[in-house]
């Protein structure tokens, strides 16, 4: 394969997680303590002869949103939340 088709299908391979974790994101806007997510991406250079790397997009992890989430009353008495780095 060629090296451009290569560097392109790394980004095309990133894109998909991307949108993925996107997706999930929507479908759970609504769901009680999800948190959101995003991908990670970082170049990756691979070398391929003398003096010549590839460079190539690489998704390296899904990161978790550590902000909390607003609270919302229940009206319940045994309900409770917690703030903070709990």
């Amino acid at each position: 394969m060629e090296n451009p088709s290569l560097i392109a299908l790394s980004r095309q391979v990133a894109l998909e997680r991307q949108l993925a974790v996107i997706a999930n994101n929507v479908a759970n806007v609504n769901t009680t303590g999800y948190r959101a997510e995003r991908v990670l991406v970082n170049e990756y250079r691979k070398p391929v002869g003398f003096n010549q790397e590839l460079s190539l997009v690489q998704d390296i992890a899904v990161a978790r949103s550590l902000v909390d989430g607003p609270l919302k009353k229940t009206g319940n008495t045994f309900d409770f939340a917690l703030a903070g780095p709990g």
